[in-house]
């Protein structure tokens, strides 16, 4: 029994050491078009009436002479933020019938850039709320047919989101804030956040997840990511604590203002930073503990077994 037991405290003991909705000012480029367009979203405010005026570049990085047309189309965003363009406007949030583009077609040289101009005419009557379109330049001259026998054209655009001011109502709530796995070696910590946009106009979360630990003593803190979320849909942001973590339990509270008066959302979630290793030291020691106090009871038996044999008391026999 001795030696088992020596056996498990030495093995424990070894154990023990053994297009994505951009940022703007990015330039965007085509694989084999060779043509890129900067900055790659602009987010404006106006109200009823205004007119705003823009420019972006359009420039030719090929080693040849292309030629170029400016469309605006409407576009949908996934929950990773990943921009779709529709064939169909939605009149909702289309933003396509108050923009004009200068020039609408050009051809430039190699190298060469562009400056192009867009104006927004907001109408009077303009519904409080966002507006949203997709500013494409593609290649006259490179287009291509697919399988269907359809024309396709390489395309390259930069978003426009614009929110129109007036009595808008606010709404937004967390649908879910995760931890990647509920139990970490080490950092880092993944988070998952997912949030739903029941606003007319897109929104931009901004705020801070909070670690505490089992005390409730603060751990640490990151800023949350911010990331635009279009109205009706969901926007999933991952993002991670890098920095060390001891040994624990810690629960992780994000907090999130949105929409002009800074409607706050709250959120929490439960991890622990346990690492594998430890796990195997515990259980071996706990198995040795519990070696020992069976070994312990065992002895504790023997010894009462010799001492009531003491305490008996001894027939002497006399030969006759």
């Amino acid at each position: 029994m001795t030696k088992m037991i020596a056996g498990l405290l030495v093995a424990a003991v070894a154990t023990f050491f053994v297009i994505m909705l951009p940022n703007s000012g990015q330039a965007q480029e085509l694989g084999q078009a060779k043509v890129s367009i900067s900055p790659t979203l602009f987010e404006l405010t106006a109200k009823p009436g205004d007119i705003l005026e823009n420019t972006m570049k359009v420039i030719n990085t090929s080693e040849i002479v292309q030629s170029y047309e400016m469309e605006i189309k409407s576009f949908i965003g996934n929950e990773l933020g990943q921009a779709k363009i529709t064939a169909s406007d939605d009149p909702e949030y289309a933003l396509r019938g108050w923009v004009k583009i200068t020039p609408e077609k050009f051809t430039l040289a190699a190298k060469q850039t562009q400056v192009v101009k867009f104006v927004i005419s907001v109408p009077e009557d303009a519904e409080p709320g966002g507006q949203y379109g997709s500013i494409l330049a593609s290649l006259v001259d490179n287009s291509t047919v697919t399988g269907t026998g359809a024309i396709t054209k390489p395309k390259v655009g930069t978003l426009v989101l614009v929110a129109v001011a007036g009595d808008i109502t606010y709404s937004a709530y967390i649908k879910e804030f995760s931890v990647a796995k509920k139990r970490f070696e080490r950092p880092p910590v993944e988070f998952r956040t997912k949030i739903h946009n029941s606003s007319s106009v897109h929104i931009k979360p901004k705020g801070f997840i909070t670690l505490t630990d089992i005390f409730g003593r603060k751990a640490g803190s990151i800023d949350f990511d911010q990331k635009n979320i279009l109205p009706d849909s969901d926007r999933l942001i991952t993002q991670s604590y890098e920095q060390p973590l001891i040994v624990g339990r810690y629960v992780a509270t994000l907090n999130v203002l949105y929409g002009e008066k800074g409607d706050q959302l709250s959120s929490k979630t439960v991890f622990y930073v346990f690492p594998t290793w430890l796990i195997i030291l515990c259980v071996a020691l706990l198995i040795l503990i519990i070696l020992l106090l069976l070994y312990r009871r065992r002895q504790k038996r023997r010894f009462a077994v010799l001492l009531r044999a003491a305490k008996a008391p001894r027939i002497i026999r006399r030969m006759s």
